[in-house]
């Protein structure tokens, strides 16, 4: 994964982050709103809504669903992946924050502090 190139696969990203941080393994690839329990589907709407990708996976935990926000210019600067992620676990885990990875090591992650609108 490049992080000076024009495209970032946010969806590879936010898969190699639950594989790295959440130490799970991702099976089928949940591709239809439908498909997730209601609670997953509030959040992933809201997500929608302002305008962000997701990406949702069985595991052996049940489904787990991401969104993020890739920040192109800190990642420039800092040479890395610079990633505001939000996740939902049901029936009620919910976890926001900014993370770091070396496009080197896709599921090695590094948290950060403060929220979408902060300077970082």
């Amino acid at each position: 994964m490049d992080y000076v190139g024009p495209v970032v696969d946010l969806e590879d990203l936010l898969k190699c982050f639950l594989v790295g941080t959440q130490n799970v393994s991702l099976a089928a690839r949940i591709q239809k709103l439908a498909e997730l329990p209601s609670d997953c589907r509030d959040r992933v709407r809201a997500a929608q809504a302002r305008g962000h990708g997701w990406a949702a996976w069985s595991t052996e935990r049940g489904p787990m669903v991401a969104w993020g926000t890739y920040d192109d210019d800190g990642s420039r600067r800092l040479r890395t992946h610079l990633v505001y992620i939000e996740w939902f676990v049901p029936p009620g885990e919910y976890h926001a924050a900014w993370w770091r990875c070396d496009p080197n090591r896709p599921t090695e992650w590094v948290v950060g502090r403060g929220s979408l609108g902060d300077a970082h």
